[in-house]
C-alpha cells in the first residue's frame, strides 16, 4: 500500500499539459473518503486529506491523518531537475525521487463525457467516466474536471496528470475523483482553494538534511 501511494504522489507531481491560461498558484485541499469490503482493517493507515501547494512550476504534496501521513511525509517537485523529494522531518532526510523512474500512468481504454456538471468550490466541473487498465486489473474512475484552474506542467513529464487525479480523455483539473477497483471505492473531493502563494521554503530541502535515493 505504501508503494502504491508513493507512486500516486509521483504521478500527481508530474503535472498537466501547459495550456493558454495562467497556471494556478496557491493551495488546494482534497478530502479522502473510502468504502468497501475490508477497508476497516486498513482505515488507520489511510489519510483523511491531501494538500497541494503550487508555486510557479513547482508542487508540494502533503497527506494529513492516518499512519500514512507520517510514513510518506511531504513530497515536492523540482521541475528543472525533473526530480521530486520526500521530506522526512523525523529522520532529517530528503529522499530523492527521479521522475523518470516513477510509476507510469495507467492505460486508458475509454473516456466518456457524461451528462452532469457539478459545482465544486465555485467551479463548474464536467463529469467523465474513465476505464483504465492497471497492474491490479481494470479500474473505473469518475472525474469532475474544470478548465478554469490549471496545474503546472513539469519538464520531462508525459504532459498529463495521472493516477487518481486525472486521466487521458478527461481534460482539465479534477476537483472530484471517484475510483472503483477490486471492491474498494476511493473518493477525493476539493474542500478548499486558496490563492495565497505558498512560501518558497516548501520547495527547498531544509538545512542539515541529508539526501538519499528513494527506490519505488
Amino acid at each position: 500500500m505504501k508503494k502504491a501511494l508513493l507512486s500516486l504522489l509521483c504521478l500527481i507531481l508530474m503535472g498537466t499539459a501547459a495550456l493558454a491560461q495562467k497556471t494556478f498558484e496557491g493551495q488546494i485541499t482534497y478530502s479522502f473518503s473510502f468504502e468497501g469490503e475490508g477497508f476497516e482493517t486498513m482505515a488507520s493507515l489511510m489519510p483523511t486529506a491531501m494538500t497541494i501547494d503550487i508555486l510557479k512550476n513547482e508542487t508540494s504534496v502533503e497527506m494529513q491523518g492516518g499512519l500514512m501521513s507520517s510514513m510518506v511525509g511531504r513530497v515536492f517537485s523540482v521541475s528543472k531537475k525533473n526530480k521530486s523529494y520526500m521530506i522526512k522531518d523525523g529522520e532529517k532526510v530528503a529522499y530523492e525521487i527521479s521522475m523518470e523512474n516513477a510509476a507510469k500512468p495507467s492505460d486508458v481504454t475509454s473516456a466518456t463525457k457524461e451528462d452532469e456538471i457539478l459545482d465544486i468550490q465555485g467551479y463548474a466541473c464536467q463529469k467523465y467516466k474513465v476505464i483504465s487498465k492497471t497492474a491490479e486489473g481494470e479500474s473505473v474512475s469518475y472525474v469532475w474536471t474544470t478548465d478554469k484552474l490549471l496545474m503546472p506542467a513539469m519538464s520531462g513529464s508525459n504532459g498529463s496528470m495521472a493516477g487518481m487525479l486525472a486521466s487521458k480523455g478527461a481534460p482539465g483539473t479534477p476537483l472530484k475523483v471517484m475510483v472503483i477497483q477490486n471492491g474498494l471505492t476511493v473518493v477525493l473531493t476539493v474542500t478548499k482553494i486558496s490563492t495565497t502563494k505558498p512560501s518558497k521554503n516548501l520547495f527547498k530541502i531544509p538545512k542539515g538534511y541529508s539526501i538519499e535515493p528513494m527506490k519505488l
